[in-house]
């Protein structure tokens, strides 16, 4: 990744961001995601992993037409089993989400 921002030329560092994403059925916001973040302008970038698995959340998100889900990053999300991190974090950390 480019070390500069492209839109004021700051230096980008590693920092977190909050994701949000409207669905037709609500909206989805994932807290402390990794990106790099400019140190001048405040813009982030998401790596594509990390986009990769911020589009399954969404997808799970929109699979269960929840109006809300709000949830802090936990990486990595899956294990070598597949069994979901984010599921079991929601249950013990007190991830919110309204469903229709």
């Amino acid at each position: 990744m480019n070390r500069y921002c492209p839109f004021c030329k700051g230096e980008m560092e590693p920092g977190k961001t909050t994701f949000t994403s409207e669905t037709d059925s609500g909206i989805v916001v994932v807290r402390e995601v990794p990106a790099m973040v400019c140190t001048l302008c405040g813009a982030d970038w998401i790596a594509d992993s990390v986009a990769d698995q911020l589009e399954k959340i969404v997808s799970s998100a929109k699979q269960k037409r929840i109006m809300v889900e709000i949830t802090n990053w936990q990486y990595p999300l899956t294990t070598g089993e597949g069994k979901s991190f984010m599921k079991d974090q929601r249950e013990s950390a007190g991830s919110s989400h309204i469903s229709a």
